[in-house]
């Protein structure tokens, strides 16, 4: 399954690591279905906030109330 998965998010990003944009539930969905194939729709995606640096970011799948699947992220410098 998709729990524990690493799935890398390539974005521009400034020297220091700070991303010129931020990376949100839609493009989690979409690098999870590269790595994957498995589609996870952007609202099941649970992000503390918008991701807005380079580095490793916990992210949480809620497929339905009771379940909790745990990614990392890792995003790297495009």
């Amino acid at each position: 399954g998709l729990s524990g998965t690493t799935v890398v998010v390539a974005a521009r990003a400034a020297d220091e690591g700070r991303l010129f944009g931020s990376i949100g539930a839609r493009d989690v969905s979409e690098a999870i279905a590269k790595y994957t194939g498995i589609t996870v729709p952007p609202e099941l995606i649970r992000l503390a906030g918008p991701i807005k640096e380079i580095g490793l970011h916990q992210v949480i799948v809620r497929p339905h109330a009771e379940v909790e699947i745990q990614l990392v992220l890792d995003v790297i410098p495009a």
